[in-house]
């Protein structure tokens, strides 16, 4: 085997796990969306999770410098919640923010949690532990677009087409590869035989 060919190989080996990974990735996405769509209809009160994870896109100025817009933040429903934790929470008009908490206090036995924007001057008004949504467990910085394309009917028609496309295109070649090496064989086997009958 010259190295042009192993080159070519591995190549395709490459190409079919691309290949595989891109299908997986597209397959993850397309569950989360279709999971997270029966959530948000069962119970339209509370944000869609995915195993217990929420995703939120920052679309305020509230948070900067520790988050900004398009931002995402990933949170998660925990049993206690902290000062200087970032919670997602419904304030008294049901709107979803992204605040962090800096105070907690007890008033007439229930746990009540003071929440400010980092760049805001003033406090939010408190709140109670059912209207918090989660804590954020981390963000992914400017992915707001991507993940609202991904979403929208043209990005599932694109999870799912890139990677047929691209399985399309990997077996053409590699057929065309192989028809190439078989094709080598068949001429070095007829210039073989055709030296050995001289």
């Amino acid at each position: 085997m010259n190295k042009k060919t192993m080159w070519l190989k591995i190549f395709h080996i490459l190409a079919k796990i691309i290949g595989v990974i891109l299908i997986i990735i597209a397959l993850i996405i397309i569950t989360m969306n279709i999971s997270m769509y029966i959530e948000m209809n069962k119970d339209k009160s509370k944000l869609p999770s995915f195993f217990g994870y929420k995703e939120i896109v920052i679309a305020g100025k509230s948070m900067e410098p520790t988050l900004n817009v398009g931002d995402i933040v990933i949170a998660k429903v925990v049993d206690e919640y902290s000062e200087r934790n970032v919670i997602v929470y419904r304030d008294k008009n049901n709107a979803v923010i992204t605040h962090r908490i800096i105070e907690i206090e007890e008033k007439d036995g229930q746990t009540m949690y003071i929440t400010k924007g980092d760049a805001n001057n003033s406090q939010d008004t408190p709140i109670t532990k059912d209207k918090i949504e989660g804590v954020m467990i981390f963000q992914l910085s400017g992915w707001g677009k991507a993940i609202a394309f991904l979403k929208s009917p043209n990005g599932l028609l694109l999870l799912i087409g890139i990677p047929v496309i691209y399985i399309l295109i990997t077996r053409y070649t590699s057929a065309q590869f192989y028809k190439k090496q078989i094709k080598r064989k068949q001429e070095r086997i007829e210039h073989t035989n055709e030296h050995n009958g001289k």
